[in-house]
């Protein structure tokens, strides 16, 4: 009777994870669909920000062909131009809450690995930006004699236009004061419910010949100047670059979230299964017992 109550105690026990996985995932599938709605309507800013910037280039020259294609060509903004690397920075993006899967475990190590990477070229002045607490609990261990700064928790889960402005207003003055010669963010992009991948993408020096374009400057007469309009596009660019990163991350988060308890229901469902089948058993056992005992005790006297 002790191994029964003992089951029947963990049934309980699986009963109220079910109850809670179930939950869990109903609401981090809500949040899903509303995080990928945002997510697209920052990728297309952020896309049309880009092309805009890369017009007034074009607009600039008479043909295509005259586009520098060197990062170092005069008129390409000094953000643009391509240095030699020997201070390097990592943004690292993360969640402040667990029961994810692999989420912030993927970002980790691809961060360790980077880091290791950089050292092996003998870049060993590296500096490590973490976004949400989950990271640099473990970068900290991992990582040794490497600067690692902690940004406010909000960022990773709600940043405000002001934390988005603050943090790429910091890191093009870095960059442009020489503190930083390469910027790399490193997070989890959403490429479906099921999959999330753990990428590298550069920050700053920006990349913007590698785009397309839409030329349709020719339309508008641009005022105060090309020059005034460029670096006023661009400093919104950059601001939008990091608003889609962490508009990306936030939907893969919720994304992992979403699987994992649905996995975790799943897995709760089958060892429920199990232990009633197993309870149910050990129950018909003792009602057996009792009545052999019975039987017994009739035929005995």
């Amino acid at each position: 009777m002790a191994i029964l109550r003992e089951i029947k105690s963990r049934i309980s026990t699986v009963e109220s994870t079910l109850k809670i996985t179930s939950a869990m995932s109903i609401i981090s599938s809500s949040k899903l669909h509303k995080a990928q709605i945002a997510l697209s309507n920052t990728a297309r800013y952020e896309k049309n920000l880009r092309e805009i910037l890369l017009s007034t280039y074009i607009h600039s020259h008479e043909k295509e062909d005259n586009i520098p294609q060197s990062d170092n060509a005069s008129v390409v903004h000094p953000l643009c131009i391509k240095r030699d690397v020997s201070h390097l920075t990592l943004v690292v993006v993360s969640s402040n809450t667990t029961l994810c899967g692999a989420f912030n475990s993927n970002a980790e190590k691809l961060t360790v690995k980077t880091v290791k990477e950089f050292r092996e070229k003998n870049i060993n002045k590296i500096r490590v930006i973490a976004i949400g607490k989950s990271a640099p609990k473990h970068l900290r261990k991992d990582l040794e004699g490497v600067e690692i700064e902690t940004l406010p928790e909000r960022v990773a889960d709600k940043p405000s236009g002001k934390d988005i402005k603050d943090l790429a207003s910091r890191l093009c003055a870095m960059y442009e004061a020489g503190e930083t010669d390469h910027i790399e963010f490193i997070y989890n992009h959403f490429t479906s419910t099921l999959v999330q991948n753990t990428i590298r993408e550069v920050y700053l020096p920006v990349k913007l010949f590698e785009y397309g374009y839409s030329d349709n400057l020719d339309e508008y007469i641009l005022e105060p100047g090309m020059k005034e309009i460029r670096e006023k596009i661009l400093r919104m660019l950059m601001r939008a670059k990091i608003s889609l990163i962490l508009a990306d991350s936030r939907t893969a988060e919720h994304a992992a979230r979403t699987v994992a308890m649905q996995m975790a229901t799943e897995n709760a469902k089958r060892l429920l299964q199990e232990l009633t089948l197993q309870y149910n058993k050990g129950r018909q056992q003792a009602i057996t017992n009792e009545l052999l005992d019975l039987m017994g005790g009739y035929y005995s006297v």
